[in-house]
């Protein structure tokens, strides 16, 4: 009876041994592995910060700065800052022979030095009737809660204006269907002629914005195509993707998206400058 006793406890003993010795060998192999960290927030980690500390500079520019009357050009203001921090005001000190109509906007950022650089550019179409000099006299924004001065900006009318002039960088949006049912996907294509001399500027971070419809970022395709512009052929870049209308609009067709497009321009020879769709 006693050796029995003693057999019995020895198991018992032996067992808690095991479970212990094998508790260790668990804790020390889930120790061992290193935990797996997501890939997103890697990914996110890596980028450099956006530069929110500098000094906040608007430039305001037409582009052409001259034209002829009945011609389009682009009143243009440029921000280094986010769009979200601008606060835009309602009306611009324009002069009213300038038929200034509000166009689309954009926001890019640009990779320096350690560091990416917003940019936030408004776009107007004007179209004077009448030669002339008009202004957009300087006028005050409020960007990250602080008062930025925008700076006057001046365009020309000329009845001749000088052979070899700046001409207007203009998009061009084409869409072969214009009458869709909501779900109903299609085709959207971004043209950015070149000049006749051959020479082509790219585009990057092209926006469609807008409530009525989806991108299919999927779809996106970009090529380079031989096209017809200005009475000759001139190589044309072209931006091509996927839209999905999401809701219905009595009277509203596709062609009503120019307005709601947005892109930016890096080129080799300028600084960069948002474009705008005719």
């Amino acid at each position: 009876m006693f050796f029995a006793i003693r057999h019995s406890s020895f198991v018992i003993r032996s067992t808690a041994s095991l479970v212990i010795a094998g508790c260790l060998s668990t804790a020390y192999a889930q120790q061992t592995v290193p935990p797996q960290q997501d890939p997103l927030i890697n990914l996110m980690l890596s980028q450099p910060p956006i530069e929110l500390n500098g000094p906040v500079v608007a430039t305001a520019s037409f582009d052409p700065p001259v034209i002829a009357p009945g011609q389009q050009s682009i009143y243009r203001v440029t921000f280094n800052a986010l769009g979200a921090s601008i606060q835009w005001p309602a009306e611009l000190p324009a002069d009213p022979n300038l038929g200034i109509q509000r166009s689309a906007e954009g926001e890019v950022l640009q990779v320096t030095a350690g560091a990416m650089v917003p940019t936030t550019s408004f776009n107007y179409r004007v179209h004077p009737t009448g030669v002339g000099e008009f202004v957009v006299t300087q006028f005050v924004a409020t960007v990250y809660g602080k008062p930025v001065t925008v700076p006057a900006a001046q365009l020309e009318v000329l009845a001749e204006p000088p052979a070899g002039g700046q001409t207007l960088q203009e998009l061009t949006l084409e869409m072969p269907e214009t009458n869709l049912f909501v779900g109903q996907p299609t085709r959207a294509r971004v043209l950015y002629p070149g000049t006749a001399a051959g020479q082509l500027q790219s585009l990057t971070q092209v926006q469609l914005t807008g409530e009525g419809f989806l991108v299919d970022q999927g779809a996106i395709s970009q090529r380079i195509e031989s096209r017809p512009h200005g009475g000759s052929t001139v190589p044309t870049f072209v931006y091509e993707t996927i839209l999905t209308s999401r809701r219905y609009e009595r009277g509203k067709s596709a062609s009503s998206l120019r307005d709601l497009l947005s892109a930016s321009t890096f080129p080799a020879l300028w600084s960069s400058a948002a474009a705008a769709v005719p």
